[in-house]
């Protein structure tokens, strides 16, 4: 019988994370962005060894990221338009407000690695997956990781790689590493300017 394998994404540090490995601080704003569930997709077919075609079912698709204030229209107006882009594919998108903190502050995320994590953890302890994948390299994350694999749950990382290993670490693990290079960033770009509504 296939594996299910479940793919949770942290949005905002694995769009970092491409904008850092592939490009610089000049490019366009839509450099770093990526289709969710190509991603998940190529996951989920390059596993660990042996690998055979067939062995892993992608069951479910879950990406994690800060909504702007409705305040901020033009914020506000192109997250949704990329929720509903996301939503369209059978992807699961969880949010939670990001949070102002003053006008000369750019809006951050609260609380999004912690519903992440409850996510991870609870549904890996429920078997509502065999195999979860932890798409992110935020080691707030790696507790997670951790605990799940104490009891016995079957988890993998992924990350975009440049020169570097970008992947979460559990030590005394032998966790799976999905090594994302440029060319697999290629191979599931997003480069549709959401601001525009097109």
């Amino acid at each position: 019988m296939a594996e299910r394998v479940a793919v949770f994404i942290d949005g905002m540090n694995m769009y970092r994370g491409a904008r850092d490995a592939f490009f610089s601080a000049y490019d366009p704003h839509t450099a770093g962005q990526f289709d969710p569930m190509q991603l998940a997709q190529a996951i989920c077919r390059h596993g660990p060894p042996p690998n055979e075609p067939g062995s892993r079912v992608l069951s479910a698709v879950r990406i994690y990221q800060g909504t702007p204030s409705s305040h901020d229209r033009k914020g506000y107006a192109a997250d949704q338009r990329h929720r509903s882009a996301w939503e369209k594919k059978g992807i699961t998108v969880v949010t939670r407000p990001l949070r102002y903190d003053g006008r000369d502050s750019p809006p951050h995320e609260k609380g999004i690695d912690v519903a992440l994590a409850i996510d991870l953890v609870a549904m890996g302890i429920d078997g509502d997956y065999d195999v979860g994948v932890l798409a992110s390299a935020d080691t707030d994350l790696l507790p997670a990781l951790e605990y799940l694999f104490r009891r016995g749950v079957r988890v993998e990382t992924a990350a975009w790689r440049a020169s570097t290993p970008q992947n979460l670490i559990v030590s005394g693990t032998t966790l799976w590493p999905h090594y994302l290079r440029r060319n697999a960033y290629n191979a599931v770009a997003d480069y549709r300017d959401y601001n525009l509504g097109k």
